[in-house]
């Protein structure tokens, strides 16, 4: 008998993040296994201008930084973001 480890548990999940740029209307986007900042916004065909910040859950964020079920990530202009 094999026992399943939780990596592979994990990485067979699917994750959900709610995205969106700065005066459009967010969408819910699907990445199986463990997601990134990176491969939401490419699965959501979103590029980001050089002058541009990525928020997640109201805090910047990177490319590299994972993602989880639930998480809200948003692409601003740093004068909508606060900063």
């Amino acid at each position: 008998m094999v026992k399943a480890t939780r990596r592979g548990a994990r990485a067979a999940q699917s994750t959900r993040v709610l995205v969106g740029r700065f005066g459009e209307e967010p969408r819910t986007i699907t990445i199986r296994g463990v997601a990134t900042v990176g491969a939401v916004l490419d699965a959501a065909e979103i590029e980001v201008e050089s002058a541009e910040h990525i928020w997640l859950n109201g805090a910047r964020a990177t490319n590299a930084m994972r993602v989880k079920t639930g998480d809200i990530l948003s692409v601003v202009l740093p004068r909508e973001g606060g900063q």
